[in-house]
């Protein structure tokens, strides 16, 4: 008996798979970019003027002293020194969401650069300074506000509900980054990619899959990455992990331990809008105050408020969310394309919603010593510096944006009161 035409034809397909292997993932090959991930040593006040809505011309700080201050300590040169990961990933989505974006067209492989080093970047100098802007919406107020809620909720390191939080936005026609740190402390380590496909093989194994910053398509090496399919972050029930490469090696994490997981939709990170500055004036009532320490090497160890609860769990950075032990209104916050330890000099922590009372903060922090701000003009300071066991009380300073700094020449332990006032602006 003669075999039918069908089975000819799957014959005949199945040969020419054999023989020319073909790769049912090609997103990286037509949406990726053609250079690397870049980094930046400073970025100029220009490009944080044309980051956020209402910020002054120029570095004044009789105009805004919060912007100068989280400009100089933040933005300045610790928002990328280690890449420009957010803003790479944000401004691709940008272009394929609208077909293009601050004078940038879609496709996104059109645009030359260095496929090899993190010194060029684009060729196109002023795409460099688009994807710089972008880079810093990763702090502006509605991306601050959506991932903070996501913080509040306890679900920043659950996979299965990032899992989730990619499938609705992407029902919905939005486009989605996917934001990932190497444990829960903030300043440990920080990056973020596009995500673009979710595969769900089922028993709680799930896929997705990204593009990465960090490997480029002008890179052949990079393209057998994802031709095999291996650019995806493994997902196993609530758990997640994600092989960085090179000596950063797999990152981690899951509800109870290791790093954060979070995706943000283009919607939210992308649109021109404010700075952090503008919190306080706002949204008074849902992200009611924000600290900025800064200085040399800070690290914040405690956090406690009136009621005696706490931060961080003793002795660890993992947030305390039992709400019988734990504030539950106040989280850290962490920037992208941070990698190396402990290089970050300043550390953000906002506080959501109704106050209880006096805030302290127990800090170190090396011998260049540290500045405590808030943007808020309704809180004060007083602070109390630990050596050898003696606290040494200082005087409590008050006014709109102004700090309380000290300075040793060893590493010291520092407390402070964090607390408001009945006096009217």
């Amino acid at each position: 008996m003669k075999p039918r035409f069908g089975t000819k034809l799957a014959v005949l397909l199945l040969s020419l798979s054999i023989a020319s292997p073909g790769f049912a993932d090609d997103y990286g090959s037509k949406n990726g970019w053609r250079f690397l991930n870049f980094s930046d040593a400073t970025f100029p006040w220009d490009v944080y003027r044309d980051t956020f809505i209402g910020i002054p011309p120029s570095e004044d700080p009789w105009s805004s002293a919060f912007d100068v201050l989280f400009y100089e300590q933040v933005y300045k040169s610790k928002l990328s020194a280690d890449g420009n990961c957010f803003g790479i990933s944000l401004m691709n989505l940008m272009i394929q969401k609208n077909g293009g974006h601050m004078g940038f067209c879609a496709p996104v492989t059109q645009y030359s650069g260095d496929p090899n080093s993190t010194a060029m970047g684009p060729t196109d100098p002023m795409l460099r300074r688009a994807i710089n802007v972008m880079h810093g919406h990763q702090v502006n107020l509605p991306t601050i506000q959506f991932l903070l809620n996501i913080f509040a909720q306890h679900f920043n390191r659950d996979a299965a509900y990032a899992f989730d939080q990619f499938n609705y936005w992407q029902s919905r026609g939005d486009l989605t980054l996917v934001s990932i740190t190497k444990d829960i402390n903030p300043s440990d380590g920080g990056h973020t990619l596009v995500v673009y496909r979710s595969l769900d093989l089922g028993g709680g194994n799930k896929k997705l899959f990204v593009l990465d910053p960090n490997r480029t398509w002008g890179n052949p090496t990079d393209q057998t990455w994802y031709n095999t399919e291996s650019n995806f972050i493994q997902i196993t029930n609530h758990a997640w992990s994600f092989d960085m490469g090179g000596s950063e090696g797999t990152w981690s994490g899951d509800p109870g331990s290791g790093g954060n997981f979070v995706i943000t939709p283009a919607s939210i990170a992308g649109p021109l809008s404010r700075s952090p500055a503008s919190l306080g004036d706002t949204v008074i009532g849902t992200l009611l105050n924000t600290l900025l320490l800064s200085g040399d090497s800070p690290h914040v160890e405690q956090v406690t408020d009136a009621q005696g609860k706490r931060l961080y769990k003793p002795g660890t950075s993992e947030i305390d969310t039992d709400p019988a032990t734990g504030m539950l209104n106040t989280v850290p916050w962490f920037l992208s394309d941070q990698q190396r330890p402990h290089q970050l000099a300043g550390v953000l922590l906002f506080q959501m919603g109704a106050s209880h009372g006096a805030l302290r903060i127990s800090v170190t922090a090396g011998p260049g010593g540290y500045t405590l701000s808030s943007m808020d003009h309704r809180y004060g300071y007083g602070a109390r510096r630990h050596r050898h066991g003696r606290p040494n009380p200082s005087k409590p300073r008050y006014g709109r944006c102004r700090s309380l700094a000290r300075k040793s020449a060893r590493r010291f332990r520092l407390r402070c009161c964090v607390h408001s006032r009945s006096t009217s602006p």
